[in-house]
């Protein structure tokens, strides 16, 4: 599944991609802020953080996307059931809790 995802990559998204690092990028941004100094030429930069990104992903258009890129509609079943139906169990001492899982990644 990561060749087929991989292939329609840009060569621009090198985060959490094998054989890929995010260096190179810092280094870019390193070399440009050099460059602005030496020649006094303005420059800015603009950082986006995408909190709570997982949050407000929309899933049906995600599980086409993926779909139309090829990913095999096990894999993308596999995904459907995941965040339709993802439980998971709670055990502290001899008390459990089934807990049903809902999308995110809380950081707070």
């Amino acid at each position: 599944m990561l060749e087929t995802l991989d292939i329609y990559q840009s060569q621009e998204q090198a985060d959490f991609r094998a054989g890929y690092s995010t260096i190179g990028h810092i280094q870019a941004v390193s070399q440009l802020q050099e460059k602005a100094n030496e020649y006094k030429i303005p420059l800015c930069f603009a950082f986006v953080g995408y909190k709570m990104a997982f949050d407000s992903i929309e899933f049906d258009p995600l599980f086409t996307a993926l779909e139309n890129q090829g990913v095999d509609f096990t894999y993308i079943i596999l995904l459907k059931d995941l965040y339709s139906e993802a439980t998971f169990t709670l055990k502290l001492h001899h008390d459990s809790n089934k807990i049903k899982l809902t999308k995110g990644s809380k950081t707070r």
